[in-house]
């Protein structure tokens, strides 16, 4: 998967995640990015990492997207069997490869919390 550049510094990434096919444990989602100052309304998901060598494939774009164990797991656990969500999380919403965009979306995630309708905090 290849992550679009984001146009703008204020610029974030959020997931639309595609309700869940006849039971299918699949996970699907498309990438889309808004201006902060003007996102939908979205769930901002909080959660520990876990072990980052253990690596599961979703669907981003229609495309394999490698992402822990965890990730998978929130997400299947998030997907609605009807409708999509639009969500934000780091993990994915964040190019993770890129630290000039880390270096700028790391400061923006207090904002991000705050702007979310709610924020999901998953335990496991």
């Amino acid at each position: 998967y290849e992550y679009r550049q984001l146009a703008n510094d204020d610029d974030i990434r959020l997931i639309v995640l595609f309700p869940k096919l006849d039971g299918s444990q699949e996970v699907r989602c498309m990438l889309l990015h808004f201006p902060l100052a003007s996102v939908p309304l979205y769930e901002a998901i909080s959660y520990a990492w876990g072990d980052p060598s253990k690596t599961q494939t979703i669907i981003v774009d229609g495309r394999p997207y490698a992402t822990t164990t965890k990730v998978l797991e929130i997400l299947r656990g998030m997907a609605s069997p009807e409708s999509s969500r639009l969500l934000w999380i780091d993990a994915v919403c964040i190019n993770q490869d890129d630290l000039d965009e880390k270096a700028t979306q790391i400061p923006l995630m207090s904002k991000i919390y705050c702007r979310a309708t709610s924020t999901a905090v998953w335990l496991g």
